[in-house]
């Protein structure tokens, strides 16, 4: 392993592959790495005489020296997404082999999006089986792998305390915010809106996000007005219409006690390049910024 060179792989070669229901792959010992993307259906995967069960959109990084098996689903068709590939110059954070991950069930978004890109990429070059894929493609897998190997980080908005009526909430929230931001939203319409009492929808947010539902939707506008003010040219005056405060001052104010400086500060700050102003609420429930 070499702690500073990126990863190099000499030859990679894949494609998608469709199996009937019940078809299997025997026994066989790989002679390098593989990933697999489970598309449609199931699969049992054994490698060295321990099983692993697969779904619909798990991924597997299989490796050299397993003796493994696949037996495809009984009850449907079964297509999946494969890349073999050797590797050189293994990036020391990942550890030894021995210590990586088999199977992700729910890898992140972005590890499907790279696996087909990928896949077309290998399409439009016959000649890699045999020959040492360009530069930028390593980095691709590097990157893939990297997100692999990373210990999963628990996404808010599969928090267990993140119920359907919050979320529903949020969606209110965030729909007034885009079309109507003029609209004052009180707890009554929110709690209308969803269909409970203002006070469990009360509790529900205390669990959730640890903010009421209205302090919650005050930092849904002041993290709108960020993205506003980072990324528009827009005046002082008409982010804070966009976000919902018809007095300017009032606007002035709610943000400073938030972020302890002015609006236009935080403008000159960014334009400077320091650090954008984040509020406490997850990443899920961000405003959207429409152009």
């Amino acid at each position: 392993m070499n702690p500073s060179q990126p990863l190099q792989i000499s030859y990679l070669y894949g494609g998608i592959v469709n199996y009937r229901p019940g078809e299997s792959l025997g026994e066989r010992s790989l002679t390098d790495y593989e990933l697999v993307l489970l598309l449609q259906g199931s699969a049992v995967y054994t490698r060295n005489g321990a099983s692993y069960d697969l779904n619909t959109g798990s991924i597997l990084l299989a490796r050299p020296g397993s003796r493994e098996q696949y037996v495809w689903d009984t009850e449907q068709n079964t297509r999946h997404a494969y890349i073999h590939f050797n590797m050189e110059n293994i990036p020391a954070r990942w550890g030894p082999p021995d210590s990586w991950n088999i199977i992700k069930h729910q890898p992140d978004p972005v590890i499907p999006a790279l696996f087909r890109h990928l896949i077309e990429r290998i399409h439009d070059h016959p000649e890699w089986p045999s020959t040492t894929p360009d530069a930028s493609t390593c980095c691709l897998i590097e990157s893939l792998l990297s997100v692999f190997f990373e210990t999963k980080r628990k996404r808010e908005s599969e928090s267990p305390s993140r119920s359907l009526t919050v979320s529903r909430a949020l969606n209110h929230m965030r729909l007034t915010l885009d079309e109507n931001p003029e609209t004052p939203l009180t707890l009554g319409m929110l709690a209308e809106a969803v269909g409970v009492s203002e006070k469990h929808l009360c509790r529900l947010f205390a669990q959730s996000l640890g903010h009421s539902p209205l302090h919650t939707y005050q930092l849904l506008k002041l993290q709108l007005s960020i993205s506003l003010l980072a990324r528009s040219d827009l005046s002082i005056k008409e982010i804070s219409q966009r976000c919902g405060y018809s007095d300017p001052l009032y606007f002035s104010r709610r943000f400073h006690s938030q972020f302890d400086c002015s609006p236009t500060q935080a403008r000159r700050r960014m334009i400077a390049g320091e650090s954008i102003l984040q509020t406490s609420l997850p990443a899920d429930v961000m405003p959207r910024l429409y152009w």
